[in-house]
Order: structure tokens, then sequence, then C-alpha cells
């Protein structure tokens, strides 16, 4: 069963990281895997129930039987939550001039998280703090802190749902940058 946990890993980091990225930061995603995502927003379950249901997009394309799928289990993690919110933004920005960029989004939001930390700079106890200012909502009114730091937002992203927050990422990125 540990090969299936360790495949899994792998096969979520492909989304976002290039071989390097994994090497030069392999404490930090770690770190987000076995980080339990929890939220104090009751709308924010649903985006846990896409991170979960990487286990099975996993599963069905590795051809992993459902005893094998059974050590995936319990609450979503902190780089499910991640990997899922990147192909739900690539969904809207996808630019058939770039493809699929879920790297692109998924550094951002841990820029936006505060926690771009290489091996050499990461440390546990600020790296545990960061997620609770994120998942108790104790971050900034702009976002700042957390997934979606929104410079133009006008309201209080510690109020609404991360799909809000995300929906208003898209709209800013297409009205300043374009797909």
């Amino acid at each position: 069963m540990d090969r299936v946990v360790n495949e899994y890993f792998y096969w979520l980091l492909n989304f976002v990281c290039d071989s390097e990225e994994q090497q030069l930061y392999s404490e930090l995603l770690a770190h987000l895997y076995n980080t339990e995502f929890y939220w104090i927003i009751d709308l924010d379950e649903n985006r846990a129930s896409w991170g979960i249901a990487l286990r099975d997009e996993f599963g069905d394309r590795m051809n992993i039987t459902m005893y094998e799928r059974s050590c995936l289990n319990g609450p979503c993690n902190m780089l499910e939550l991640l990997v899922s919110l990147s192909k739900q933004v690539d969904n809207v920005l996808y630019d058939d001039a770039y493809g699929e960029r879920y790297s692109k989004w998924f550094w951002y939001m841990i820029n936006s998280l505060g926690i771009n930390w290489t091996d050499e700079t990461f440390i546990e106890g600020i790296f545990n703090e960061k997620m609770r200012i994120f998942m108790e909502r104790k971050f900034c009114m702009d976002g700042s802190g957390s997934l979606f730091w929104l410079p133009e937002c006008n309201f209080d992203c510690r109020k609404v749902q991360i799909w809000a927050q995300k929906c208003k990422f898209e709209s800013d990125f297409i009205k300043n940058e374009g797909l």
C-alpha cells in the first residue's frame, strides 16, 4: 500500500512541478501532502471534495484496484487542494498558446500563501503557522496569506468561500493580463 501512496504523491506533483522543483521543494511538497485541509466556511467543504476526487482520477488513470485505493483515505490534504484548484483555474484560464498551466496557478497560490521555500529555507514551525493562518481565515483582507491575493478586491476575502476568491482571481487575470 505504501507503493500506491507514493505513486499518488508523485502523480499529484507531476501536475504542478517539474523534476527540478520536486527536488528543490521536497520538504514543502511533503508537508503540503501531510497537512490536512480544514475549513471554517461551510462551502469550502466543496473544495475539499475536489481534492479528494483526485484519488479516483488517479485510480482510474493508473488502473489501481479498489482494494489498493483504500489506502488513499482520510480528509483532503493541502497538496490535493492546491492541485485541484490549479486544474480548476486552468479550466477557466486555459490558452492554446500556452497549453496547460497548472504549475503557474499552483506556484501563484504557494506565493500568495507566503510559503515559497526551498529545502534550504524551509522551517516547519513557520509552515504550520502559515497553514493555520490560512485555514482559520487570519490572513489579510485582500487575500494575502491565503490562496488568492487579490489587490483589487472590493470584499473581505476572509469572509467568502475559496470559490469566490478563485472567481475574482480569474476575472482580474483576464482583465489585467488576458488569456
